[in-house]
């Protein structure tokens, strides 16, 4: 008879078990797919003196074949065994830092016109400092990879290619530029949405503080306490919404030829992305792959990943959407509309701290200028004391409307907030906000 005790004890078969594969028949497997990484290995050992081998074409080499054999190591679940783990490790390093090399060299060749280069000339020089220490990052990386193979016993292929096969294509030429305009689809509502959100997201960036440099000691203490991969990738997200926004709806269109200054606003958020990616990789790396950063910093001590990621690339990130952010702002205020609408005050307290923080809140939701009219004079609706100040003179003079002026988007949302009373009852405790204005919550 089957007790529950004896039922407890029989062994339970899994349709998700995998097989077990020795070591000596996986290093077989190791041995193919192993060979266009350890072919860029020794021919990175051939020329390693030879600068111009480092360039876009050969880090996107060593990013894609490192991801393919990273692939393969997983599939294996070679991070989980003591024996090919570091292997593993070093290999995703090589994809991470190849990656990252491959950003830079992009930002170069495929965003900076002659204006953006003028704009960031300070940029550009510390970036020929930080190229160098990511050329020697991948040497050391590639080197440890070739101990460690030969530590595996995986077979070397016989030569690594020549360098012709890495270098890079000259990309100074352009085909002409005469593929025809696309039609309108609310580009105006577009640049509007793309201008505001970007303003918002550059305002949540300034809590990270990126607008300096920091010391080895205060980099240690902030990464990843109040700098870490989660939080640069949500940045990072923001930005590449809004580059898709742009792409889809004003890219190609007859208000992009007309104003050169939206083709400008999309390079600057274009460079924000990619350095925000690059920080991202770098943080990733410092996070999970201590062992062989302490190798690194042991090779390379003039400089660190940290430095790379916080003082270089967070820091000129927080510097052009400095810079991009009087752009916007005056993209902002050229291509909204402009209404006003007169709106009731919030009754019985009037415009206290509680209505006056909501309307505070939806005019910088959208970043753009508005204004309450009171009488002959004008308060700035973006600020809270502004518009308690207002509230004074409305509940002295026992006005019952007053006139909100800007922003047609914000106007709209003000209405659906006057419509509730500004979120409070008679006896000014809160009440619930219409789904319209759930960023409010």
């Amino acid at each position: 008879m089957r007790t529950e005790e004896n039922i407890n004890k029989t062994p339970m078969k899994s349709n998700h078990l995998r097989e077990i594969i020795t070591e000596e028949e996986f290093l077989k497997l190791a041995h193919n797919a192993a060979i266009e990484v350890l072919r860029i290995s020794l021919f990175l050992e051939d020329v390693k003196k030879e600068q111009k081998v480092f360039n876009k074409k050969l880090f996107y080499v060593i990013a894609s074949v490192s991801r393919d054999l990273e692939d393969f190591l997983d599939d294996y679940g070679a991070k989980n065994n003591r024996t090919w783990h570091f292997f593993r490790e070093l290999i995703a390093s090589a994809r991470n830092f190849g990656f990252i090399a491959f950003l830079v060299e992009h930002i170069e060749k495929s965003h900076t016109g002659p204006k953006e280069q003028k704009l960031f000339k300070e940029y550009f020089e510390k970036t020929n400092e930080i190229k160098s220490y990511f050329n020697q990052v991948l040497l050391h990386i590639f080197k440890l990879i070739r101990e460690e193979a030969r530590k595996l016993k995986i077979s070397f292929p016989p030569k690594g290619l020549g360098e012709m096969y890495y270098y890079d294509i000259p990309s100074n030429k352009t085909l002409p530029q005469n593929l025809e305009e696309g039609e309108a689809k609310n580009e105006r509502e577009k640049i509007i949405k793309i201008c505001s959100e970007y303003i918002n997201t550059i305002k949540e960036f300034e809590e990270l503080e990126c607008n300096c440099f920091y010391s080895a000691n205060e980099l240690r203490k902030i990464v990843p306490q109040k700098i870490n991969e989660e939080k640069i990738r949500r940045f990072e997200l923001f930005i590449h919404n809004l580059e898709s926004v742009y792409d889809t709806y004003v890219k190609g269109t007859a208000i992009e030829s007309e104003d050169a200054r939206l083709n400008q606003l999309r390079t600057q958020i274009s460079i924000t992305l990619h350095l925000l990616e690059i920080a991202r990789g770098l943080v990733h790396f410092f996070e999970r792959h201590e062992k062989i950063n302490e190798l690194l910093e042991i090779a390379i001590p003039n400089n660190n990943v940290l430095n790379c990621a916080v003082n270089w690339a967070l820091y000129y990130a927080n510097q052009i959407m400095e810079t991009s952010r009087v752009l916007a702002d005056e993209l902002l205020k050229e291509y909204t509309s402009i209404d006003s609408i007169e709106l009731p005050v919030p009754k019985e307290l009037g415009f206290h701290l509680r209505p006056s923080t909501l309307v505070a809140k939806v005019v910088n939701h959208y970043g753009s200028d508005v204004y309450m009219i009171v009488g002959e004079d004008r308060f700035d609706a973006k600020s809270i004391l502004s518009i308690t100040w207002a509230g004074g003179k409305i509940a002295r003079e026992k006005i019952e409307k007053v006139k909100f002026v800007g922003d047609k988007r914000v106007l709209k949302d003000l209405e659906i907030l006057a419509s509730v009373n500004y979120g409070e009852d008679h006896m000014g405790k809160d009440q619930p906000l219409p789904k319209e204005l759930s960023y409010l919550r």
